[in-house]
């Protein structure tokens, strides 16, 4: 697949300059460098071809082909782009992806310093009209009193187990030590951006929650979590 995605551009900068007449002196210029050739849909296994063969480094074509092979039948995301423009999208692909697993990393290493504080759970989401209504119950597993917490929150339908949405809750709510108090926590569909469409479609089915602590924070100014690093 590698040498497919290379081979592409060299292809393409032979036929646009095959229909001119040789000079003789050519122009550098005359042919396209390798990440200035544009893609055509219908034409992959040409541009494959010719990105290999072209003078891009081993890490571009690779990310040229990791593209391509994502995205082969999704001709809208390549169509008209050129190489460098491919090779670009692949690169914020990956750093997206880096970000998630290193998102996700934070939130596991914040759960376990977080879980020997607070209990924090989501008792129930009563949908209600244009929002979801969500009962909260947060309970205070230390002796110092809580000020803050922050918590996300992932829905899912209870019936086909499948994930509706996500929503990050900051909450100023004091916890005496010790202590647990339960509170209603009203939250607009809109609030939920992509998975607005999803909530408002999943209205009045039954949830699931999946509660993950980020942050606390303590009336004596100390805490754990984003807030506190």
């Amino acid at each position: 697949m590698r040498r497919l995605l290379s081979l592409a551009v060299v292809a393409l900068a032979l036929t646009a300059c095959g229909s001119q007449k040789p000079s003789a002196s050519p122009s550098p210029a005359a042919s396209p460098a390798a990440g200035d050739v544009i893609v055509r849909a219908g034409h992959i296994d040409q541009a494959l071809r010719a990105v290999a063969r072209g003078p891009l480094s081993e890490r571009d074509r690779r990310l040229f082909a990791a593209f391509m092979a994502q995205n082969r039948n999704r001709t809208d995301t390549y169509d008209g782009q050129t190489v460098r423009r491919i090779i670009n999208f692949q690169i914020a692909y990956d750093y997206g992806l880096r970000d998630v697993a290193q998102a996700k990393a934070r939130e596991e290493l914040y759960k376990k310093q977080i879980e020997p504080l607070l209990d924090a759970r989501v008792l129930s989401g009563k949908d209600a009209h244009d929002r979801i209504v969500f009962t909260v119950l947060l309970h205070n597993k230390t002796a110092k009193a809580l000020d803050h917490v922050d918590l996300g929150v992932d829905i899912y339908d209870a019936t086909t187990k499948g994930p509706i949405g996500h929503i990050e809750l900051n909450l100023d709510r004091k916890v005496a030590a010790h202590g647990s108090v339960t509170f209603a926590v009203p939250v607009h569909y809109a609030l939920f951006d992509a998975d607005a469409g999803m909530m408002m479609g999943a209205a009045q089915h039954r949830k699931t929650f999946v509660v993950s602590p980020t942050a606390v924070e303590f009336a004596n100014g100390s805490g754990v979590g984003e807030e506190s690093d």
